[in-house]
């Protein structure tokens, strides 16, 4: 998984705020 969250933010709220932009 690409690191897009510097300060950790849930991954599962990226994933769920930008489901086609986060991919690997």
């Amino acid at each position: 998984m690409p690191s897009l969250s510097p300060r950790g933010v849930s991954k599962s709220s990226l994933w769920s705020l930008s489901p086609g932009t986060i991919e690997e």
